[in-house]
């Protein structure tokens, strides 16, 4: 059989090189990969009605055959191609604008064919704008068929991705083979992969497709969870680094400003157990928003340093990795450690310079963000890699350092409070550790819950603050407006409001599509209080702290998962000011209000968790994008959390049953996983 992962896009029917061009906009570049492009929705265009029965403005199908084709020019640069289209029961018109090839298309005037779209009527006259027809036959690809509906790039249409599809499937559904065991098959009544992508794409029935798109996540699933014990084991097995204890965190310790609180004493105690031991350390470390899970990181990594190798803390943002880079230059300051920082904006002579001191060993501790896994950092004897905001990074990617020639101990650390059974599945290869107080003194934030027309309401409580010297966020779901989104408020449109609304204060905005030292630029400003109000999209989510903010106002909030409103909220209350968030609800749909009201409940991100869960699932508290494990094809992690349980529970028993999958019935799932993972993690991290 072919490795469909192996065979480009250009071997299926049709496509060259151009068009293989516009494939690659949406990540396919294979076979495999076009398989597994699966369909948004579904249009049911099945049920074939005679003209005379069709429902106005609604989508219809009909069958019959073209009686006369005209063409009319109405205006320069305008061609509008006319066909009237008959049944037995009536007629209806046909219009396609500036397509003169259309005309051609009907020589034969004895074809049948079946036709879909939407019915309008004007002018005394029926009429479908842009059908879709295709000639009457065995083999219909949009037309008489339930439709699938794919997301699409500039250049590619329904029908042509519905053509390059059956093309493909017709072509290589022999070599799709089953990774999913048949026992468990039978057991959650799932479908053969041939049968899955068959009815994934071109459905039967309705609930073919739903059956399909349960046997591709689950069989995406189970790889993923077998993978990941294979990455845990693999870890396991090798031999960590033995590290002691020091005389030097007693005194990093004895010269904080403040003492740790027990919940940090104890985990504290918990990560030393695994350092101090042969074992080689792979741990979470959760943490609620201000729980002091940074100064636990500062620890270890002092700890690392003076037993003589280097250690990393990578960050997700290049405003996160500075602050740290400050942090640790003033809390570690007179322990003569090497500190250095590494980031994408940094000039190529002053990552260079970083880089040398890696691998040459005078640098003792690096600071920095995806720069730290390109694969020309190297360093000399790595002990220690800690990554910060793990919902932020791939499950593969936190062990790019890791896959160097040391073999360093490795924490990551999460603001996303997640109830354990969750967090158990969902980081599999992981042991957890959980700091569950707060340091005394943390502010507890105000949290209000208004409606879009109190707004100026909302400006003249930020106007109140600011009139003190404070300073407040506004946060936005959109950069920009959006023609299908009519009541989401974008930074573009609040920036004129706010700008007018505050005209005696500097305002600044923020977004993701900005170049670092431009973010960077303003981040500065703004914590400098050279602008008192900042508009941002969710890029402050992480990584900023400004004491003297003391106003989080997040616009359209039903549009945010409630960890990201929770994260959002621990921006403010970091100073000794009284801090509030007020959350501004702009679709007025109960549903989403209540959801909103759990934040004016509690401070507590672990009860916002458990209470949203308890309430609408996963999906709801972490948000569509946020949990960052993996890019799934088919799966959603927190959408599909029932699969995820169960294929951890059956990864676990196979493994269990057969660690070295040498099994037959194995023999596909291992080359599958070894084949695809080793690409992600490494040969060294799947031997």
């Amino acid at each position: 059989m072919r490795n469909l992962n192996e065979i480009p896009l250009t071997e299926v029917k049709g496509i060259g090189e151009k068009k293989a061009e516009i494939f690659k906009k949406l990540n396919i570049q294979t076979v495999e990969d076009l398989f597994l492009h699966i369909p948004r929705e579904y249009e049911d265009r099945s049920f074939v009605v005679k003209i005379e029965d069709i429902a106005l403005f609604k989508r219809n199908t009909i069958r019959g055959r073209v009686k006369r084709v005209t063409e009319l020019r109405p205006k320069p640069k305008m061609l509008i191609t006319k066909a009237l289209f008959s049944d037995e029961t009536g007629s209806i018109m046909l219009i396609w604008y500036n397509q003169p090839y259309m005309k051609n298309n009907f020589r034969d005037l004895s074809k049948e064919y079946l036709v879909s779209g939407p019915v309008s009527f004007s002018y005394g006259e029926l009429k479908i704008e842009n059908p879709e027809m295709e000639p009457c036959g065995k083999e219909m690809v949009s037309a008489g068929i339930i439709a699938p509906i794919y997301d699409l790039t500039k250049g590619l249409t329904q029908k042509s991705l519905r053509k390059t599809m059956h093309d493909a499937i017709k072509e290589y559904q022999e070599d799709l083979e089953n990774f999913i065991p048949e026992e468990l098959i039978q057991k959650y009544q799932l479908y053969d992969k041939k049968k899955a992508i068959r009815e994934i794409h071109f459905p039967e029935k309705q609930d073919n497709a739903v059956v399909a798109r349960e046997t591709l996540i689950f069989e995406e699933l189970l790889l993923f969870q077998i993978s990941i014990y294979l990455l845990r084991e693999n870890i396991q097995k090798r031999d960590g680094i033995l590290f002691h204890a020091v005389p030097e965190e007693e005194i990093f310790l004895g010269n904080l400003p403040f003492a740790l609180t027990d919940s940090q004493k104890r985990v504290l105690q918990e990560i030393k157990e695994d350092l101090y031991s042969e074992k080689r350390m792979n741990r979470l470390l959760q943490g609620d928003v201000g729980s002091g899970k940074t100064v636990i990181a500062m620890i270890l990594l002092l700890i690392c340093a003076k037993n003589g190798y280097q250690g990393a803390l990578m960050a997700p943002t290049e405003i996160l990795a500075k602050q740290h880079y400050d942090n640790f230059i003033k809390y570690l300051d007179g322990f003569s450690l090497e500190i250095r920082l590494l980031v994408g904006s940094m000039s190529a002579k002053e990552k260079n310079e970083v880089k040398k001191g890696l691998l040459d060993g005078s640098v003792d501790l690096v600071i920095g963000t995806h720069a730290l896994i390109q694969n020309d950092v190297e360093m000399k004897a790595c002990g220690l890699v800690v990554t910060d905001e793990q919902h932020r990074f791939g499950v593969f990617q936190r062990y790019r350092l890791s896959s160097k020639e040391s073999k360093p101990d490795i924490l990551v650390m999460s603001a996303t409070p997640i109830p354990r059974t969750l967090a158990l599945t969902m980081y599999g290869d992981l042991d957890i550790s959980t700091i569950d107080t707060l340091p005394p003194g943390r502010q507890t934030i105000d949290t209000y819950l208004v409606s879009r027309n109190q707004i100026d309401r909302v400006f003249r409580f930020i106007e109140k603050n600011v009139a003190l010297g404070r300073q407040a966020y506004l946060v936005c779901p959109l950069i920009l407006d959006s023609e299908n989104l009519e009541n989401v408020i974008s930074v573009e449109t609040l920036l004129q409001e706010v700008k007018r609304a505050f005209r005696n204060y500097q305002v600044g905005f923020l977004h993701g599509k900005m170049k670092a030292d431009e973010k960077n630029q303003i981040m500065e400003a703004f914590q400098q209080n050279k602008i008192q109000i900042l508009l941002s999209t969710t890029v402050i989510e992480v990584g900023i702290d400004v004491p003297n903010a003391t106003v989080m106002a997040v616009f359209n909030a039903e549009r945010f998962g409630l960890a990201q409103l929770h994260q959002l909220r621990g921006r403010v209350g970091r100073g000794s000011h009284k801090s509030a968030c007020i959350l501004v609800e702009g679709s007025g749909n109960q549903d989403s209000v209540e959801r909103l009201k759990i934040l004016t409940m509690t401070n507590n991100g672990l009860k916002v968790a458990e209470m949203d869960l308890e309430r609408r699932g996963p999906g709801e508290f972490l948000g569509h994008r946020q949990h960052g494990l993996m890019e799934f094809k088919v799966a959603d992690m927190m959408k599909n959390t029932d699969f995820l349980i169960s294929t951890r529970k059956e990864a676990e028993y196979i493994l269990k049953e057969d660690p070295p999958l040498k099994k037959p019935k194995y023999k596909k799932m291992k080359e599958y996983v070894f084949r695809k993972y080793r690409q992600m993690l490494g040969k060294e991290l799947l031997s």
